[in-house]
C-alpha cells in the first residue's frame, strides 16, 4: 500500500510497538517478492542472486523459528484493477548491470517458474533451522493472487490463539494485519534504517499488532469499545489508512499525504465515533448510511485542507459576501455571527468554485464529474472488501487515473455489488504489462502480433481504462493461443 513513510512514522511515533532481533512462533509467513526485489538489487550475477535468496530465508526461518507451518506467498496474478499500476512500474525499471531484467519478476516468465522451483529446492534441504515436523506451504506465481493477500487469507482459516510471524516489507500488511482476529500478530522485516534495506543486512525487527491495535484504540472510553466493538473501529482505521494509499485508487483529491495526515483524520474518525456511536464498516461492508453522516462531517475536512494550502482571493470573497448580503440570505440571529457565518459561506462558495476546476482539468469531455464519483465511490466498496475478505470481482477497475474530493462522494447513497469473476491467465496479464523493452519475456506468438504495438501500451495510454477494453485483449490473447493449438488455462 503506498502510505508514503507510514513504517517509519509508526517507529517513530510508537515506538513501543517494536522490538529487535526474532521470535519463535507456530506459523512464519514469507512474503517471497519482497525478498526477490531486495536480492535483485544487491546481486551481481544470477547465481549471486539465487544465493542471496537462500541466504535470506536462512536468516528469516533461523531467527523466526516456526514450530508448525511456514508459509512461503509469491504474487500471482492480481485483481484487474493493479494491471495498469504494474505496466507504469515496469516501463519505469531499469535494467540492473547483473543482467536479470527487473520485469520478469511477473507472473507467467520463465524466471518465475524457475524461481519457484529453486524455492522448493531451498525448502527441501537446505534451511538447517527447520524442523522436519514443520509442514511447507508454497504459493507460488501460477497460484492468483498477490502474496500479502494470499498470508492474510490463510491466517484467517488458523486458530484464534496461533502464534503468527509475517515477514515482508509491504505497507500492505499493517492494514492487513488489523483486521486479523488472531492475539499474536507479529509483522517482522530487516532492521529498517533511514530507509535503506540491504539483503546483506542480518538484524531483525518486528511490529508487535496487538500492541498497535491498543495504541489506535487508546483514545476510545471502555464504554465506546463495548458500544462501537473493537473490531469494527479498527476496521474503520482500516478505511482510513484505505484511503491513504492503496494499489488500486488515488488518494482523493485534496488529501494530503505526510505523517500528520493520518493523525488529522484519525482524530476526525474518533470524534465521528464519539458523536454517532456508530462505526462505519458493519459485517465488513461499508455501511452507506452511516458513511453518508461521516462524509456530511468530512466537508469541513475537505474545507480546512483547502483553506489551508489555497490563497484566496480577497477581492473575490469580498464581492461573494455582497451577493449574499444582497440576496437576503439570513445566517444567524446575532450580526456578529451573520458576519462571520456570511464570511464562511462565502468561502465556501470558493472552494465549490476550485473543484469544479479541479474536476474540468481532471477529467477527458465524455465523463462527467458525477460519473467520477460514482465510479470511486464503487472503487472504495471493492477495495474494502478486499481487504477485509476474499476479492469481490477479479475484473474490477477504476478507470480514471485521479480521484474525487472524499467528501464529494456524499452525493452518492446506494448499495454496491459485485459479479464474482476469475483471474486472468497469467501469460495474459504479462502481455499487457510487459513494456516492449522487456518483449523478450514474451511467447513470440504474443510479440510477433500484427497489433503488438496497441495491447502493449493498452494500459498505459487508454483514458479512461474500463475492464471492456482489457477483455477485449483477452479474447485477442485466446484467439492467438487458439491458432497456436497452444491450451492456457487459469490456474
Amino acid at each position: 500500500m503506498a502510505i508514503p513513510y507510514f513504517y517509519s512514522m509508526l517507529k517513530e511515533n510508537d515506538s513501543e510497538c517494536f522490538k529487535n532481533g526474532g521470535k519463535q512462533c507456530d506459523n512464519l509467513y514469507i512474503d517471497m517478492n519482497c525478498i526477490f526485489h531486495i536480492c535483485l538489487r544487491d546481486a551481481k550475477s544470477e547465481k549471486d542472486f539465487k544465493d542471496l535468496i537462500l541466504a535470506h530465508l536462512q536468516m528469516v526461518t533461523a531467527a523466526y523459528c516456526p514450530h508448525k507451518l511456514l508459509y512461503i506467498a509469491i504474487d500471482g496474478v492480481p485483481p484487474l484493477g493493479k494491471l495498469k499500476g504494474q505496466a507504469l512500474r515496469r516501463q519505469s525499471y531499469i535494467k540492473s548491470g547483473n543482467g536479470i531484467d527487473p520485469n520478469a519478476l511477473t507472473p507467467g516468465t520463465e524466471f518465475m517458474n524457475m524461481l519457484s522451483q529453486f524455492i522448493t529446492k531451498c525448502t527441501g534441504s537446505h534451511l538447517p533451522k527447520l524442523s522436519s515436523n514443520v509442514k511447507v506451504i508454497i504459493s507460488d506465481s501460477n497460484v492468483p493472487g498477490e502474496g500479502e493477500f494470499k498470508i492474510v487469507n490463510h491466517i484467517r482459516e488458523q486458530d484464534i490463539d496461533m502464534k503468527v510471524v509475517i515477514y515482508g516489507i509491504d505497507a500492505d500488511l499493517i492494514a492487513l494485519s488489523l483486521s486479523l482476529k488472531q492475539r499474536q500478530v507479529f509483522l517482522a522485516r530487516q532492521k529498517y534504517k533511514r530507509g535503506v534495506t540491504t539483503s546483506r543486512s542480518r538484524q531483525c525487527e518486528y511490529l508487535i499488532v496487538s500492541s498497535l491495535k491498543n495504541k489506535f484504540l487508546e483514545p476510545y472510553s471502555n464504554e465506546q469499545k463495548s458500544s462501537l466493538n473493537t473490531t469494527n473501529i479498527l476496521k474503520d482505521i482500516v478505511l482510513l489508512l484505505i484511503l491513504l494509499g492503496n494499489d488500486f485508487l488515488p488518494k482523493p483529491e485534496g488529501l494530503y499525504v505526510n505523517s500528520d495526515t493520518y493523525y488529522e483524520l484519525s482524530w476526525f474518525l474518533q470524534r465521528f465515533h464519539r458523536e454517532e456511536n456508530k462505526t462505519i464498516i458493519k459485517d465488513n461492508r461499508i455501511d452507506t448510511d452511516v458513511f453518508t453522516k461521516f462524509l456530511k462531517k468530512f466537508i469541513e475536512f475537505d474545507f480546512q485542507t483547502f483553506d489551508e494550502s489555497t490563497i484566496m482571493d480577497q477581492k473575490v470573497i469580498d464581492e461573494k459576501i455582497i451577493s449574499i448580503k444582497l440576496a437576503g440570505i439570513s445566517i444567524s440571529n446575532t450580526e456578529k455571527d451573520e458576519e462571520e457565518n456570511v464570511k464562511k459561506l462565502a468561502q465556501m462558495e470558493c472552494f465549490e468554485e476550485h473543484k469544479k476546476k479541479v474536476y474540468e482539468q481532471n477529467l477527458c469531455e465524455k465523463y462527467d464529474e458525477l460519473e467520477l464519483i460514482k465510479q470511486y465511490y464503487k472503487g472504495l466498496h471493492w477495495v474494502l472488501r478486499y481487504y477485509l475478505g476474499k476479492c469481490p470481482s477479479y475484473d474490477y477497475v477504476y478507470p480514471y487515473d485521479n480521484a474525487p474530493f472524499l467528501s464529494d462522494l456524499v452525493k452518492v447513497n446506494q448499495d454496491v455489488e459485485f459479479v464474482n469473476t476469475e483471474p486472468i491467465n497469467a501469460l495474459h496479464q504479462l502481455a499487457l504489462v510487459i513494456p516492449k523493452k522487456s518483449s523478450i519475456l514474451l511467447p513470440s506468438r504474443y510479440k510477433e502480433s500484427e497489433l503488438y504495438d496497441q495491447f502493449s501500451t493498452v494500459l498505459t495510454t487508454s483514458k479512461p481504462l474500463l475492464n471492456t477494453e482489457i477483455n477485449k485483449w483477452i479474447k485477442y490473447f485466446q484467439e492467438i493461443d487458439s491458432q497456436a493449438n497452444v491450451i492456457v488455462q487459469n490456474v
